[in-house]
C-alpha cells in the first residue's frame, strides 16, 4: 500500500524557483512542474534507510526494465557525491532529506538543485540567534548573495542605490530567506550596506559601498572544495578552442567559463593565451566534458581545468556572450540582469554561445588562482565594473 507523500520534500521541492508542486489524491503521488514545462506526475519512493549504493542498484535496474517511461522520485537520507553522478546518469530523480540536493529529469523538466533544506538553514539561523559569534562568511550561496547584490548595483542608473530586502535578495539569489538575511546583517556590520528600519527592525537595506562587497568576497570564498579535473583538447588556435566549446550547448546540462579565462573575455588584457578553466554541474562527469570536446582527462600536459562545487554557486547568474539559439535546451535566464545589449563580451561576438560566469565572480575567481597574471586581469574586470568605494 502507498505511502503519503513526505512533507519535508514537498517543502523542499516548493523551495525550487518558479516549481509548481500539487500532491494528488492518490497517496504517494504528485505533479511537478517548473515554469512552463509540462505537468508531470511522479510516484514517490522512500529509500531512506537505504545506503548509496542500494539506491545506485534499485536506479539501475529500474532504468534497464523501464528505460525512459519510470516517473520514480526517491526520498533518499542522502548519497555520497560519486554516488549522484551515477544515479543522474541512470536517469534517477530523487530528494535528498539530509543535505537538501534535488535531482529531478523528465518530460522537459531537469532541476539540478542543492541548497540546503530548511530544516537545515534553521537550525543554522537558530545556532546564529543563540549566540555563535562567527559572522556570515561570503563564501558559497553566501557568496551567491553578494554576486546578486553586486549585480544589482552595476545595473543601477546613475548610481541609484536600491533598496532590498531579505525576501527579495532570497529571490534574487535563489537562496533561503533566513541566509539572505544573515548576509545582509553581516554586510550591515562590515559597514558596506545601511538598513531602514521599522518598529526597531530592518526590512530593507542598500548598499553604499558595493567595493567593500567585492572585497570581502574575495577575501572570504573558500575553494579549497572544489573538486578539479585536467583535460587537452586539441585546437588549431585559442580562439578555435573557444568555437569548440559551443558543442557543450547541446550536451552539458549547465556550464560556464569561469576564473582568469572569463576576467580576461570581460577585461582583455593579457597577450599569452590563458588556460580555459570551466565550471560544470557537480553531477556531470568531467569525463563528459572532455568526450563532446573531442579530448581527454589527462594529468600532465593539460590546457583545460574543469572545476565542480556543491550546489553550483556559479550557475545562477552564468550570462552567454551572445544571444543563444531558441533550441538550446540548457539555457537559463535572468531577466532582471538585462545588459546594454544582448552580447555582453566585445570582440568575440561572432563566435558561437558561450557562456560565462558573472563579471563579479570572475573577478573572484580571477584574484583567488594566484598565477602568472591571474592578478592583473583580475584588477582590470574590477575596473571596467566602476564600483563606489
Amino acid at each position: 500500500m502507498a505511502t503519503a507523500t513526505p512533507g519535508w520534500l514537498i517543502r523542499r521541492l516548493k523551495q525550487i524557483p518558479n516549481s509548481h508542486v500539487e500532491p494528488l489524491a492518490t497517496p504517494g503521488r504528485l505533479a511537478i512542474r517548473i515554469g512552463d514545462s509540462k505537468r508531470v506526475v511522479f510516484e514517490v519512493a522512500s529509500r531512506l534507510s537505504q545506503s548509496g549504493t542500494e539506491v545506485l542498484r534499485y536506479a539501475q535496474e529500474l532504468n534497464r526494465s523501464q528505460p525512459g517511461k519510470h516517473r520514480l522520485l526517491l526520498a533518499l537520507d542522502s548519497i555520497p557525491r560519486t554516488i549522484r553522478h551515477e544515479m543522474a546518469q541512470a536517469g534517477a530523480s530523487w530528494v535528498e532529506r539530509r543535505t537538501g540536493v534535488v535531482h529531478v529529469e523528465a518530460d522537459g523538466i531537469y532541476v539540478h538543485d542543492a541548497e540546503p533544506s530548511s530544516d537545515t538553514l534553521d537550525q543554522r539561523e537558530r545556532e546564529h540567534e543563540v549566540g555563535l559569534k562567527r559572522p556570515t562568511r561570503l563564501r558559497g550561496l553566501s557568496g551567491r548573495c553578494a554576486e546578486a547584490l553586486l549585480l544589482q548595483s552595476a545595473s543601477c542608473v546613475d548610481n541609484d542605490v536600491v533598496a532590498i530586502s531579505p525576501s527579495q535578495l532570497a529571490s534574487l539569489a535563489s537562496v533561503s530567506t533566513p541566509l539572505a538575511s544573515a548576509v545582509l546583517r553581516r554586510l550591515e556590520s562590515a559597514g558596506a550596506m545601511t538598513a531602514e528600519r521599522a518598529m526597531q527592525r530592518a526590512s530593507s537595506y542598500r548598499l553604499t559601498r558595493p567595493a567593500l562587497v567585492l572585497d570581502l568576497w574575495s577575501e572570504e570564498e573558500d575553494f579549497a572544495s572544489v573538486t578539479t579535473t585536467r583535460a587537452y583538447v586539441w585546437a588549431p588556435s585559442f580562439p578555435q578552442l573557444l568555437q569548440r566549446l559551443s558543442r557543450l550547448n547541446e550536451s552539458i546540462p549547465a556550464w560556464a567559463l569561469g576564473g582568469e579565462t572569463a576576467a580576461n573575455l570581460y577585461a582583455p588584457t593579457l597577450t599569452a593565451d590563458p588556460e580555459v578553466t570551466i565550471w560544470i554541474s557537480d553531477v556531470t562527469p568531467a569525463e563528459d566534458v572532455a568526450n563532446a570536446l573531442g579530448g581527454r582527462v589527462v594529468t600532465d600536459g593539460a590546457n583545460m581545468t574543469i572545476r565542480q562545487l556543491a550546489r553550483d554557486p556559479w550557475a545562477r547568474f552564468r550570462r552567454p556572450t551572445s544571444p543563444l539559439s531558441d533550441s538550446n535546451k540548457h539555457a537559463d535566464k535572468v531577466e532582471w540582469l538585462a545588459p546594454d545589449s544582448t552580447t555582453i563580451v566585445p570582440g568575440i561576438d561572432r563566435l558561437p554561445s558561450l557562456w560565462l560566469v558573472s563579471k563579479p565572480r570572475a573577478i573572484v575567481e580571477a584574484a583567488r588562482e594566484g598565477r602568472g597574471r591571474s592578478e592583473e586581469v583580475a584588477d582590470a574586470a574590477r575596473q571596467s565594473l566602476a564600483l563606489q568605494s
